[in-house]
């Protein structure tokens, strides 16, 4: 597994937070179960979220923006610090899909660590927000 750029504890934390969630995913279609954990700003709490499919495939919504939304709807405000996203990809890397860049994105700042994760091989790839979206709305 590739060594992160923060705290092993936090990160272990995080890794966990996302695995737990990603379990709780709904995929019936898709098979394609993902989790996220993010942390804030000042902030200990990690928050997660899991993807949640839908037969009409647009109503779908992906496990970053379940756990934006709890963080919003918990707190009101997001600046995220880091974000940690994982799922099984058969050697496959896996990152946010262009509609969570975005949203990511309005909660930044640009320079938030972004850890894509396999929830058995570990850290596969670290990035930051702005890596992910260069050219944000």
């Amino acid at each position: 597994m590739n060594k992160p750029s923060i705290d092993k504890t936090l990160f272990d934390k995080m890794f966990s937070a996302a695995l737990n969630s990603q379990k709780n995913a709904y995929a019936p279609y898709s098979k394609f179960k993902v989790g996220a954990s993010i942390k804030l700003i000042n902030d200990e709490t990690i928050y997660t979220g899991c993807n949640v499919e839908n037969r009409s495939n647009g109503a779908t919504i992906c496990a970053e923006r379940t756990a934006l939304t709890d963080i919003i709807k918990r707190t009101g405000e997001c600046k995220i610090e880091t974000l940690l996203v994982m799922s099984t990809t058969d050697n496959q890397t896996i990152a946010p899909c262009g509609i969570c860049r975005q949203m990511l994105s309005e909660f930044g700042p640009l320079d938030a660590k972004v850890f894509i994760c396999d929830s058995h091989r570990g850290l596969i790839a670290e990035t930051t927000l702005k890596d992910l979206i260069p050219f944000p709305f």
